[in-house]
This record gives structure tokens, sequence and C-alpha cells, in this order.
């Protein structure tokens, strides 16, 4: 098994240690709403805030609308990035080793609702957006996916550190 490979098995014992498919059960039947009683209509301004008042400064990334969080740990870059726009979430946590991104190749998608898809053998399923009407709302949505990420950085370092994979 090549080295890529064996992170990205890392990667998904770490979602199960953290008991993330139970987690995500709970948050994503709270935060789903009807289209019609969404918030289709934010301010930027007050979306940063809603996070800065959770202790996180997230930079906004447009087009698109991706509101991210980065911290660097040595070789390994981790990157929460929810997409916000019409009263949705979608929430994915970006992994870079050596600056190179972890991803489809290696049989990894960031998207947090394809993990849970992926862990649950079920792809048929729709989870993968999250949905607020307020701003309250949005606040409880990310209070949970950064609980989750804070949650999953932990042990996915420490996963790393005993896994020896990041010395030459």
């Amino acid at each position: 098994m090549e080295k890529q490979e064996k992170i990205v098995e890392i990667i998904y014992e770490t979602y199960k240690q953290i008991n993330f498919v139970d987690r995500y059960k709970t948050i994503y039947p709270k935060y789903r709403f009807d289209l019609g009683t969404i918030m289709s209509r934010m301010n930027k301004k007050e979306n940063l805030n809603v996070m800065k008042d959770l202790g996180y400064k997230f930079k906004i990334f447009t087009p698109g609308q991706h509101y991210n969080y980065e911290e660097q740990f040595g070789d390994i870059r981790l990157i929460l990035s929810c997409q916000i726009s019409g009263g949705m979430v979608i929430p994915y946590i970006y992994i870079y080793i050596y600056d190179k991104k972890i991803g489809a190749k290696q049989n990894f998608r960031a998207n947090i609702g394809f993990v849970y898809k992926r862990l649950t053998n079920d792809f048929k399923q729709i989870v993968n957006v999250l949905s607020f009407r307020n701003y309250e709302d949005l606040k409880g949505i990310m209070k949970s996916v950064i609980e989750i990420y804070e949650d999953f950085k932990k042990e996915f370092l420490k996963r790393m550190e005993e896994s020896n994979l990041l010395k030459e």
C-alpha cells in the first residue's frame, strides 16, 4: 500500500474514532428545512461575524462563497471550508500533506456529506447540505461543524504522528 492510500485509511479511521456518523446523524435532521423557509439572502460580513463569535477567523473566497479556516501543522495543512450560499452550508475538510492535496485520486472527497455516505456505505442518500433559516441556525450549524473539525484535527494529527508516514 502506498503512502497516500495509508493516509486515506487514517483519515477514514479518524472519522470513525470521533464517532462522526452518529454525530452527523443528529446534526443533519436538525438543520434540514424546506426551501421556502431558508434564508436566501445573506450578508457575507454577518456570516463571518457568526464564525468570529465562535472564536474562528474565517476568510471568504468568492465566487462560490467559500469560507475557509486554515491551519498548518508542520507538513500537514488542514482547511475547514464551508460553502455558505442561499441558506445552505456544505462543509469540507481539506487535507494537504507536503502541499499535496489528498483527494479523489486517493479515493477521498473532502465534502463531509460524502464522508458520511462512504462510512455508512449508502451513496444514494442525500445528506450533504445543511440549511438555515436565520443567523442563529447558521451559528448552530457552524458550532457543530467546528466541533467535528476540532475533534478530527486532534485525532488525525495524533494518528499521523504515530504512523511515521511523514518521516523520510
